[in-house]
């Protein structure tokens, strides 16, 4: 996060965030981080001066909307990010009016939003029916999620981001396939800003997603797991989108967990 001295986003801030700017320098960890401190950068003073410069200085703080959306917090931060960035003066204002003026994208986002995560069979049949939504729908999945590594986008930190291959890898990096390691994957990945936070709280919103959760748990056999769906249908999407997200949604895709639990 860059010092606001006189940059132009300095100068866009003190024009048009004063009120926030003023609680920022007047807490010690805000104003380290606004000098450079990196590790002071947290706070609600911080949170709010960045929510400020989202809205009325994007332009100017090209950073702010590639911070993943990291100044929202709590359960829905997601949800959160994506309202504020939609709206006017949102980073992604521009592009969500182009896909909201644009039936094809609109359809296309709700065909591609029935697919399991990382079904690109389902994906691929969603673009051949609305080949005009494409562009638009990937203008705001752009700018909403970034390019999954060095730029996140504006939201692509606190949601779980499709671009990602960090969040396809397995769980490689927890090391060896074990069952210490597949449970430290899944606590961490479905924790605040892990590949499948939005889907575990989609899960453990929906009642009949945590009945079949705990129904499969105690299966050994696959009949078991189609009796626990068929006992809890309104819970098997979330339910599959959830495991889908940890373990690969098909065969040959791993997830983020799916090879680290694989013992």
């Amino acid at each position: 996060m860059e010092a606001y001295d006189d940059s132009d986003c300095g100068l866009c801030g003190e024009k048009n965030c004063c009120k926030e700017m003023d609680t920022c320098l007047a807490d010690a960890n805000c104003l380290a981080c606004l000098q450079g401190d990196e590790s002071k950068c947290s706070g609600n003073a911080l949170a709010g001066l960045n929510t400020c410069l989202d809205t009325k200085c994007k332009n100017e703080c090209v950073g702010a909307c590639n911070d993943g959306g990291t100044n929202y917090s709590g359960a829905d931060a997601c949800d959160k990010c994506q309202t504020a960035e939609f709206t006017a003066n949102g980073c992604c204002a521009n592009e969500a009016a182009a896909c909201g003026n644009n039936s094809e994208c609109l359809d296309l986002n709700t065909c591609v939003n029935q697919c399991t995560a990382g079904d690109q069979g389902c994906i691929d049949a969603c673009v051949a029916k609305h080949p005009n939504g494409v562009d638009d729908l990937n203008g705001i999945v752009a700018c909403t999620f970034g390019d999954g590594a060095t730029t996140p986008g504006a939201c692509g930190t606190v949601c779980a981001n499709p671009n990602s291959t960090s969040c396809n890898d397995g769980g490689t990096d927890y090391g060896a396939a074990n069952e210490a390691n597949c449970t430290k994957c899944q606590e961490t990945e479905t924790a605040a800003s892990g590949c499948c936070e939005g889907v575990a709280n989609a899960c453990a919103d929906n009642a009949a997603c945590v009945a079949l959760f705990n129904c499969v748990n105690n299966c050994t056999t696959n009949a078991c797991v189609q009796a626990c769906g068929n006992s809890n249908p309104n819970g098997v999407n979330d339910f599959n989108n959830f495991a889908g997200c940890l373990f690969g949604p098909s065969e040959g895709q791993v997830g983020s967990c799916g090879t680290v639990c694989d013992f």
